[in-house]
């Protein structure tokens, strides 16, 4: 690769969107797909976390009210 590494974002634009995190995604709505565990339940919690409002499915729905309490 040709100049150099890889180039870091602007700290002012990436330390704005680390403080206000949760509501980097406010008024938003995602819809998560196998959010009973693994990936699907991790996106599921982190999409919450950020402020969007999730629409969590699985085929397993005992296993779903774990990541909808986690939410």
């Amino acid at each position: 690769m040709r100049g150099g590494g890889a180039r870091l974002p602007n700290s002012d634009k990436f330390g704005a969107g680390m403080r206000d995190h949760q509501s980097r995604l406010a008024g938003r709505v995602a819809i998560v797909t196998g959010a009973a565990h693994g990936i699907g339940r991790a996106i599921g919690v982190a999409l919450a976390r950020e402020g969007a409002k999730v629409w969590a499915c699985d085929v397993r729905p005992a296993e779903l009210e774990a990541t909808r309490a986690a939410i």
